[in-house]
């Protein structure tokens, strides 16, 4: 601690000076609890307490400095949090996006699949088909005993 901090502090009531050094020391152990255990709130009445200690002739610039980090470092969590959250959004809609392109590509492929046997069988058909016509126009020309009976 700083020895000069509470040289200019005027309550004489050795009560009322305990209690203020109790408020100093529990805010040094607030300041002291992990950002996730802190909120904004709890910030904002440790910056409260800090401004009574001040008023109160405390000289307490090293701990506004401090405190000035702490919420710094809180507002970068939540922050970053918030950040995380969206990319957890995007990625799950991303996921989606994938799966939907994924079944439409396997229904995609079961489409060329059923469109290459129809060509496979069209083929097929089409040799059946050549071959009938070209064995029809090898076939002899017909003659005139062919009509009599």
């Amino acid at each position: 601690m700083h020895p000069d901090m509470a040289l200019m502090f005027r309550a004489k009531n050795q009560q009322l000076r305990t209690s203020c050094i109790n408020v100093l020391l529990n805010l040094i152990e607030t300041m002291c609890v992990s950002l996730q255990d802190l909120s904004i709130d709890d910030l904002g009445q440790a910056e409260q307490v800090l401004t009574y200690l001040k008023n109160s002739g405390f000289k307490v610039d090293w701990l506004e400095g401090k405190l000035e980090e702490v919420k710094e470092k809180k507002m970068e969590e939540q922050i970053g949090k918030s950040r995380m959250q969206e990319l957890e959004e995007d990625l799950k809609v991303f996921k989606q996006k994938c799966s939907d392109i994924e079944a439409l590509l396997e229904k995609e492929k079961e489409e060329l699949k059923d469109l290459k046997k129809k060509c496979s069988d069209t083929e097929a058909l089409l040799e059946k088909e050549k071959t009938k016509v070209l064995a029809a126009a090898r076939a002899p020309p017909l003659t005139l005993n062919d009509f009599v009976l």
